[in-house]
């Protein structure tokens, strides 16, 4: 009998391996891509949410933009591996739940105090 199992046990492989890491600055960003992400208009909401620095979970997001989790989760994918969101501690501190929030580096105010979102190739302001 074999000692060899036919999977790794979930010990080996940590369950966030399997995604690249974002990158935190405008330089490290790909234009097209992120053209591309901000031009949706869901992603575009979810942006402007946590705009002001807020961490949100997939189930929040999809509570407070008005879509199912489901969608919710593909959208913040997108934004994740585009770069333009990170993976957050959650506040509450549920290890199990994904967080994400919008790096510093990104969020710029205005002589006005208003926020505006600087990606490098791509600015977005509210009006």
């Amino acid at each position: 009998m074999s000692d060899i199992l036919p999977f790794p046990s979930a010990a080996v492989i940590p369950a966030q391996a399997a995604l690249p890491p974002a990158p935190h600055t405008a330089a490290s960003l790909r234009p097209a891509v992120v053209r591309m992400v901000v031009t949706e208009p869901t992603r575009l909401r979810m942006l402007w949410a946590l705009s002001e620095g807020a961490i949100m979970s997939i189930e929040q997001m999809g509570e407070f933009i008005g879509c199912n989790a489901n969608m919710a989760s593909k959208h913040m994918k997108v934004l994740w591996r585009s770069g333009v969101i990170v993976w957050a501690d959650p506040p509450n501190g549920d290890k199990r739940r994904h967080c994400y929030r919008l790096p510093e580096a990104f969020r710029i105010r205005d002589a006005a105090g208003r926020v505006a979102l600087d990606f490098g190739c791509v600015m977005l302001r509210q009006d």
